[in-house]
């Protein structure tokens, strides 16, 4: 018996977008994103604190940059949805970088903080040179998760509210 093919049947899905159908290619495109937004992000902030940053101050923010990092990719694995507003959000406040209006308010809110729970900046608390120098790992270590967690904050904010008014969907 012959085989007959209905010439008015809609097309085979052979060349249907398949990233949908694949969890794990969406997924990576999305650390991928992550990581280059992430890197982006980091232009302002490590050009004004690796200045006024000893070596033990440095350490402490070169740790706190890699568990940003992780947190970044634990959202985006975790909450994809959230990991992709994410990396929209990310975006807009790597462009923010022109104006560093936002970046300078975290940095200014980290050190607060340093201040406030005891982690002073320096080991005697002073600052020298008029600078406010990161001598100690614990100050380096708080001042970069505040100023980066609060720019993760954003970036979330602005690709959610960025996804809202887009009607972008993931």
């Amino acid at each position: 018996m012959l085989r007959s093919t209905n010439p008015y049947a809609s097309p085979k899905a052979d060349n249907a977008d398949r990233s949908r159908e694949d969890p794990q290619g969406g997924a990576k495109r999305l650390y991928f994103g992550w990581l280059a937004v992430f890197a982006l992000n980091l232009i302002f902030p490590l050009l004004m604190a690796w200045g006024m940053t000893a070596p033990d101050g440095r350490i402490g923010m070169l740790l706190a940059i890699i568990v940003l990092l992780a947190l970044g990719f634990w959202i985006c694995a975790s909450a994809r949805q959230v990991g992709f507003a994410l990396v929209v959000g990310g975006v807009a406040v790597a462009l923010s970088q022109i104006f560093p209006i936002l970046q300078m308010m975290a940095g200014i809110l980290g050190f607060a903080l340093t201040k406030a729970i005891g982690a002073a900046p320096t080991p005697d608390g002073i600052a020298h040179d008029g600078l406010p120098d990161v001598e100690t790992l614990a100050a380096g270590f708080v001042i970069t998760m505040t100023t980066g967690g609060l720019l993760i904050a954003a970036s979330t904010l602005a690709g959610l509210m960025i996804q809202a008014v887009l009607s972008l969907r993931r």
